[in-house]
């Protein structure tokens, strides 16, 4: 799942400014399968929240996949970091990676890893990986969370990453999981709630007042492509198939 911007040059209704995004937009919310193909997708105005009615997309399309027999599994930057969507994810059986924000807290539980190895520095990045238990203060448990640190020659300080994740698998598996199905689609977006954030780019939308015709999608704004009868019956959720047995 993710979000993205839609710039616009002119007075849509329902656009506005987004800080985030330095523009005045829409800012859809997108569901995307492991090939990278759109699911569903909901228009929704400029100034909204990247999560905002994640449920509406998310939790139909997993009910979905799960009728057909299949296993669902979830990936989402750091924007969708909430812990009622980890609440939802859990209650219906479903595995997820998902980046959350660094903080003090986290930090503290690596520290041993943030020091650069003594010696000459290596060509290719060194990266380590630490799994632990972590509750943040609006948590009801504790969760794991998988931490990678990459030290590089080129840079001075070290790249710190988290992911909150219920799948059972190790670390470097937990991650790889996690870029592939963020690289697959091809998305860059830079970084949004403290951690990486990389909606797709979708072309800008002409001079045009009053509401969005959304010719190509045939979106009305707040209409999700599901209700407008685009998702396809056969197609797998971003919140993916795990393929764990190869890991």
């Amino acid at each position: 799942m993710d979000s993205t911007k839609i710039p616009v040059y002119g007075e849509q209704e329902n656009s506005a400014y987004n800080g985030h995004f330095e523009s005045t937009c829409y800012h859809p919310l997108l569901l995307f399968n492991r090939e990278g193909d759109c699911l569903a997708a909901k228009l929704r105005p400029g100034n909204v929240h990247s999560a905002d009615d994640w449920e509406e997309l998310l939790l139909p399309e997993i009910e979905r996949q799960q009728k057909l027999g299949k296993e669902v599994v979830f990936r989402a930057d750091a924007a969708f970091a909430k812990p009622e969507i980890y609440e939802a994810l859990e209650e219906r059986g479903v595995k997820y990676a998902i980046r959350i924000p660094s903080n003090d807290s986290l930090e503290r539980d690596i520290a041993e890893l943030l020091t650069r190895p003594v010696g000459r520095p290596s060509y290719k990045p060194v990266v380590w990986y630490k799994s632990f238990l972590y509750q943040a203060a609006s948590w009801t448990t504790a969760r794991r969370v998988v931490a990678t640190v990459e030290f590089d020659l080129r840079e001075l300080f070290p790249r710190v990453g988290f992911i909150v994740t219920n799948l059972g698998t190790h670390s470097r598996a937990v991650v790889r999981f996690y870029k592939q199905a963020r690289d697959g689609r091809a998305m860059d977006q830079g970084r949004q709630a403290g951690g990486e954030d990389d909606p797709a780019e979708l072309p800008p939308v002409p001079v045009q007042r009053g509401a969005l015709v959304a010719e190509r999608d045939g979106l009305q704004l707040g209409q999700t492509l599901a209700a407008a009868g685009a998702a396809e019956a056969d197609r797998q959720l971003v919140a993916d198939e795990f393929a764990a047995a190869g890991w």
